[in-house]
């Protein structure tokens, strides 16, 4: 793929995460998983980095789950798929070892929340929507 779902960059001590996929307001699928657990760890390698950003590139955080990636498995496959790897990473997450801030814009809802809730930190914009449907 030409294009990175999820990036990771520095700016001296600060780490940033960036999700890549505003078309779709950043809604995690399986290869975005992939991807951000890849620049969790390269965020965590990096030498000098002090505290790590979760950004969301476009109108929005994370708008949760890609709905229709879900569409195309079997029960079992999300169970073991979505929900168990999807929890793994925002495990992983959750124990960086640095500090980690979620930088909310535009809509953190579902699974894009509990994305932010898996950080030390929540900083947001005021016309932010945040929710659990």
């Amino acid at each position: 793929m030409a294009e990175r779902l999820v990036t990771f960059e520095t700016d001296g001590a600060i780490g940033i995460v960036t999700l890549r996929r505003p078309e779709k307001f950043n809604a995690l699928d399986i290869p975005m998983l992939r991807a951000l657990e890849a620049a969790l760890d390269d965020a965590e390698a990096a030498d000098g980095v002090r505290v790590v950003l979760i950004c969301g590139e476009g109108k929005g955080f994370c708008a949760g789950g890609d709905v229709e990636a879900w569409a195309e498995m079997s029960a079992a496959d999300f169970q073991v798929h979505w929900v168990r790897y999807g929890h793994r990473v925002f495990d992983r997450l959750a124990r960086l070892r640095q500090p980690t801030i979620a930088v909310l814009a535009g809509h953190a809802l579902g699974g894009g929340l509990e994305l932010a809730a898996a950080c030390d930190l929540r900083v947001a914009e005021t016309q932010v929507k945040l929710g659990f449907p």
